[in-house]
């Protein structure tokens, strides 16, 4: 029966970890009260969809690939 081992195998394809924290750094901030808010109002039954709107966002990301 093959012994468990506390050490990792050497992975096959090295981590570049600063190129990883630059990417990072390229998200965008994400507003958490605006977040807990839509949360809320889901929760709540109170949000709204705009049908409308979200049609032509997907249309616009549609034709923008």
């Amino acid at each position: 029966m093959a012994k468990s081992s506390d050490t990792a195998a050497p992975s096959t394809q090295a981590i570049d970890l600063s190129a990883l924290e630059s990417k990072i750094n390229l998200l965008p901030e994400i507003d958490t009260a605006k977040v807990v808010d839509i949360h809320n109002r889901i929760i709540a039954g109170e949000y709204e969809i705009d049908a409308d709107r979200l049609a032509g966002k997907l249309k616009d990301l549609e034709s923008s690939l």
